[in-house]
């Protein structure tokens, strides 16, 4: 019997051609699948370093064309996790999607991968400009990495293709304080914003708007908020941040940005998974230093208000919301249900439900509650 085992196993590695087998994944239209290889030593070391920043070349399949370009690691919680995020660059005069730098997000707080779809639409309907996103299965060297999300990088591209003037970009950390009176120095500007335009020292704008800040003089003041920061802009920002329960987004993971030297710095919303998150709760707003002040100015109370409101009844959920979520998940069903790790944790239809009835819930909530809305 022994003897017999190993002839039938001689006989199979003799004839069975291991290069014909085809992943699942290869059944995904063109257009979503990524496909990078690397070399073997160069793909070792990237596993090797997930938490560093260490560039390796490569190629990539894509669409029926072929690029080169880098990849590394990319984002900071997602490095922790076992499904990674990517940094890509394409060798110069190469773009794929218009875009020559992008991430491929994993999205590890979003079970649904629509969490970016939605949220880029209510901050759009606010006015806000969003980075282009998309979503495309990722196989490196042959094996299944999964679904991702491929997001623009906000940079000098960013603003010229949008024809917006860009006099400084300063791209958040976390937990970020917006005062100088915490005594810890980790909070200070330099310390919790990684200026991005220029790309120098001078964080004279930032140290401006602390110390406005700080005096919590919202208006016709030398030191006034408002010379410093664009307050509508910035209210509309939290009452869209707020509806979405982007709880990560109040202290984190948006830039700052000002279009001329002596224009009000304004901001621009940055990294989604954390919309819609069915845990922590933030309630008519979230808090942080900005709001705070804000909210205590009965005209500006009064504007957050309003900007509530228009979420609520200018943006209708079924023929909108509901609408994209549908659409979306129609394209990412069969990358979705192919992924090592969603698949065999999520169901993706039950996870797409509860994404629709969180955000029915939360209209419901700000509806039933903004009338005796009070800030003590």
């Amino acid at each position: 019997m022994k003897l017999l085992l190993i002839l039938i196993t001689v006989i199979c590695i003799s004839s069975c051609n291991f290069n014909d087998y085809e992943p699942a994944s290869s059944s995904l239209p063109a257009d979503q699948l990524m496909d990078i290889t690397l070399d073997d030593e160069s793909y070792i070391r990237l596993l090797e370093n997930k938490r560093q920043d260490l560039e390796f070349a490569i190629n990539i399949e894509y669409d029926n064309a072929s690029y080169s370009g880098s990849i590394r690691p990319s984002g900071a919680a997602s490095r922790l996790n076992s499904r990674w995020s990517y940094r890509i660059e394409l060798d110069d005069g190469q773009s794929i999607k218009g875009l020559n730098v992008f991430n491929l997000s994993a999205q590890i707080y979003d079970p649904t991968f629509l969490a970016t779809d939605v949220a880029s639409y209510y901050y759009n309907q606010a006015g806000f400009p969003s980075f282009e996103h998309s979503h495309i299965f990722l196989r490196i060297n042959g094996n299944d990495d999964g679904l991702k999300k491929m997001i623009e990088k906000v940079n000098v591209d960013f603003f010229e293709k949008r024809q917006l003037e860009v006099s400084e970009l300063y791209k958040s950390g976390s937990n970020i304080s917006f005062s100088f009176q915490t005594g810890d120095l980790n909070n200070l500007p330099q310390s919790s914003f990684d200026k991005k335009i220029p790309n120098d020292d001078n964080y004279q704008s930032l140290d401006q708007l602390y110390y406005a800040l700080d005096s919590g003089k919202i208006r016709n003041e030398t030191s006034s908020i408002d010379q410093h920061l664009d307050i509508e802009q910035y209210l509309r920002y939290h009452a869209v941040t707020t509806f979405i329960n982007n709880l990560d987004a109040f202290e984190n993971n948006f830039f700052l940005w000002k279009t001329t030297a002596v224009a009000p710095i304004k901001i621009i919303p940055w990294d989604f998974d954390w919309a819609f998150k069915r845990t922590g709760h933030a309630g008519l707003y979230g808090e942080n230093a900005i709001i705070e002040i804000m909210l205590k100015d009965q005209q500006m109370f009064e504007y957050y208000k309003l900007e509530l409101e228009n979420l609520i009844n200018n943006i209708d959920l079924e023929m909108d919301v509901f609408t994209i979520i549908d659409s979306k998940a129609k394209e990412i069903q069969a990358a979705y249900e192919l992924d090592p790790f969603l698949s065999e944790i999520y169901d993706f239809e039950e996870e797409k439900e509860k994404l629709k009835a969180f955000i029915t819930k939360r209209k419901a909530f700000i509806n039933k509650e903004l009338n005796d809305f009070v800030y003590v």
